[in-house]
């Protein structure tokens, strides 16, 4: 299920809720120091996993370069900002095998039936292989584009079952598009010289 409608984007573990129209924000003392407080966060993070194996730097990492990555596209955002985002990106780059790692995971998730499937898969296909731009990830979102196999979320069992008990009214959640659809919004945003189709916004 979709978290990031375009309007709002929750970061978890420690990341703040902000609420931003047209890539743009208020900026006030409040919103700057919590620019603040993000940048501090994943310069210690990323001098943390220095030393750690690859795989659990892909982990820890990409939750920073989606949220610094998402920062940097806010009008008004401080030069800091980038400079981190560009740290964390690079490190993950050089990491091989980095965007099969999340093609791994997710595939994992897909075959785990009390997996988080419907929420990573946009995380790692939309928010993260986005801020991945290598010939590596454009090869496994290219894999992704014939993906068409998810289960609508109306004919889910599993949400079907939520809404027959109660538990959850399918009008306040948004399905997630098929992951050909999340590969594309990649690919058209990853920043290609030569992109087959216009950059996908919604």
């Amino acid at each position: 299920m979709i978290y990031r409608t375009g309007i709002c984007i929750t970061f978890l573990a420690a990341i703040s809720i902000e609420c931003v129209i047209g890539g743009s924000t208020d900026w006030n003392a409040k919103s700057r120091q919590i620019e603040r407080d993000q940048i501090t966060l994943w310069e210690s993070k990323l001098v943390e996993m220095q030393r750690q194996p690859p795989d659990l730097r892909l982990k820890e990492q990409q939750l920073g370069l989606r949220n610094m990555g998402y920062r940097s596209g806010i009008e008004g955002h401080s030069p800091a900002v980038d400079e981190i985002y560009h740290k964390i990106q690079q490190e993950l780059l050089s990491v091989p095998g980095h965007a099969k790692y999340f093609a791994d995971e997710l595939e994992r998730l897909r075959l785990d039936p009390k997996g988080d499937y419907e929420n990573i898969r946009t995380q790692y296909l939309a928010e993260t292989l986005r801020y991945l731009p290598s010939p590596e990830t454009v090869q496994i979102l290219g894999h992704y584009l014939s993906d068409m196999q998810d289960i609508p979320f109306d004919e889910n069992p599993k949400y079907k079952e939520m809404v027959r008990s109660g538990k959850l009214r399918a009008a306040d959640w948004i399905p997630t598009p098929q992951n050909a659809w999340l590969a594309t919004y990649a690919l058209s945003n990853i920043g290609l010289r030569d992109p087959p189709f216009e950059p996908v916004t919604s």
